[in-house]
């Protein structure tokens, strides 16, 4: 089973879903940015931008394992390849 998308905003090619494309262009540099400015001065940072998306990623699907959908999420973009990164 599939969420419900309406015909009148189908989501992007190679989409599945609006939250599939949500979770593959997230802005992780600002995240990341604001995570690093909250740093104590001489600490390191806890996770860096793959490990924000992998966290973004599993927490998807832990909601879409409560909620018994189906993972639609691009194969491509889970294996790392084709990732959207932004500069």
């Amino acid at each position: 089973m599939t969420l419900p998308t309406p015909q009148t905003c189908p989501p992007p090619a190679g989409y599945e879903t609006w939250l599939d494309y949500a979770v593959a262009t997230m802005d992780t540099r600002s995240a990341y940015h604001a995570h690093l400015f909250d740093l104590p001065a001489g600490n390191s940072p806890a996770c860096d931008r793959e490990a924000m998306r992998a966290a973004v990623l599993a927490e998807l699907d832990a909601l879409r394992l409560a909620a018994q959908v189906a993972d639609t999420f691009p194969a491509r973009l889970r294996a790392g390849t084709g990732e959207q990164r932004e500069s």
